[in-house]
């Protein structure tokens, strides 16, 4: 079964034919993701001192699970939780 097929009672599908057949219209993968890094980028890797940020990690899954549909409203939960990104403490000179 290819990367992009779905098993159906009828045989395999490919991804992208069944979503055409269902009628559906999903934002292009790059504009999805896109957005959602831009989403993102505002908010430290850690949160609560020391959790991790895996907001980059899950919008991915979802894109690529064919979720796009859910990546605006999970961030809209999760980005709650985080903390803004940190300042610059100091310059990195071009000689370094």
């Amino acid at each position: 079964m290819g990367e992009r097929s779905l098993s159906t009672g009828c045989g395999l599908v490919e991804v992208d034919d069944a979503i055409e057949l269902a009628g559906v219209t999903l934002p292009a993968r790059d504009d999805v993701l896109d957005e959602a890094y831009e989403r993102l980028f505002r908010y430290g890797p850690e949160f609560d001192g020391w959790l991790s940020n895996h907001g980059p990690m899950v919008v991915e899954v979802l894109e690529r699970n064919h979720r796009p549909d859910a990546i605006s409203a999970w961030l809209d939960r999760y980005t709650r939780r985080l903390e803004a990104a940190p300042s610059p403490r100091w310059t990195i000179d071009r000689d370094e």
